[in-house]
């Protein structure tokens, strides 16, 4: 069984999430707005974000904002799911909270999900971030 070092895979999950919010902010938060956002970002993808991270595709629905990823170097059987969610919501959740454009999306309701799948594309984990009680700068 191959062993990842799961502090190097989720510290650059953060670097992701920074790349997304840096380049495609949304000025307006209706349905159309953030599908054009998302269409024009996919077409840059697959991207591979670190060594074993590719960002696939982006989707978006009402209010919502999804990220899917790969983790191209694992299978789900070789990741501890509990502590993967928790250390990659706590990057995520710190490098949004020092993100304008992450927080003016939460501050106007818009959802944002993350979700991943192994290199043999099987369901890993997908999960939402909270910004509620995570950021000092919040204005809800």
């Amino acid at each position: 069984m191959k062993k990842i070092s799961l502090l190097i895979i989720v510290a650059l999950l953060g670097l992701g999430w920074t790349f997304y919010m840096k380049y495609e902010t949304a000025h307006r938060y209706d349905l159309s707005h953030l599908q054009s956002l998302a269409d024009s970002t996919n077409q840059t993808l697959p991207k591979l974000l670190d060594s074993n991270t590719q960002l696939d595709t982006i989707t978006v629905s009402e209010k919502r904002i999804e990220q899917h990823h790969t983790l191209i170097l694992v299978e789900k059987i070789d990741i501890d799911l509990a502590s993967f969610k928790i250390k990659a919501q706590e990057i995520i959740e710190e490098n949004a909270c020092s993100n304008p454009h992450a927080i003016t999306l939460f501050e106007n309701g818009v959802e944002q999900w993350f979700t991943y799948q192994d290199k043999n594309n099987q369901p890993v984990i997908s999960f939402k971030i909270d910004l509620s009680n995570k950021c000092a700068n919040l204005v809800l």
